[in-house]
C-alpha cells in the first residue's frame, strides 16, 4: 500500500528540536550521532564458537584511544549453552526513542540462530 505524502508527513516522527528533553537513548540521525554523540568506549561483538562443544559469547573490546587497553577484549560473557550460533543482537531500547528521557539503553538483547535462545544481558558493568 502506497501512503499519501501527506499520511507519511502526519505519522513521522517527532525532531529532536520538537523533545522535551532531547536525553534519552540514540540520536535523530546518523548525521546527529556523528555530529554531537561521544566516541564509544566500548565495542560490543558477538562471538560464534566454531567448535561444537564450546559456547558462544559475547566480546566487550576497549574502543578508547587513550586506555592502555585499547582494541583489547576487555570481557567475555559466556553463553551458558552450546549451539547457540549468535545471530544479530540490539538494545532493549532503539534509537528511535532519543527524545524520551524514560528509555534507557541499558540491556543488550542477544539470540541464538541454532537455539533460539534469547540472553538478556545488563550492560552497565561491560
Amino acid at each position: 500500500m502506497i501512503r499519501s505524502q501527506t499520511r507519511v508527513d502526519k505519522y513521522a516522527m517527532p525532531s529532536v528540536s520538537s523533545s522535551c528533553c532531547k536525553k534519552g537513548p540514540g540520536y535523530a540521525t546518523p548525521l546527529d550521532a556523528m555530529q554531537n554523540g561521544p566516541r564509544e568506549k566500548v565495542l560490543y561483538v558477538a562471538m560464534v564458537s566454531c567448535q561444537e562443544n564450546q559456547p558462544d559469547y559475547l566480546a566487550t573490546i576497549d574502543a578508547d584511544p587513550d586506555s592502555p587497553d585499547y582494541q583489547k577484549v576487555i570481557s567475555r560473557l559466556y553463553s551458558p549453552n552450546i549451539n547457540d550460533e549468535f545471530h544479530h543482537f540490539g538494545w532493549n531500547a532503539c534509537s528511535s526513542c532519543h527524545d524520551d528521557c524514560s528509555k534507557e539503553r541499558r540491556f543488550i538483547v542477544l539470540g541464538g540462530f541454532k537455539s533460539s535462545n534469547i540472553y538478556i544481558p545488563d550492560r552497565q558493568d561491560p
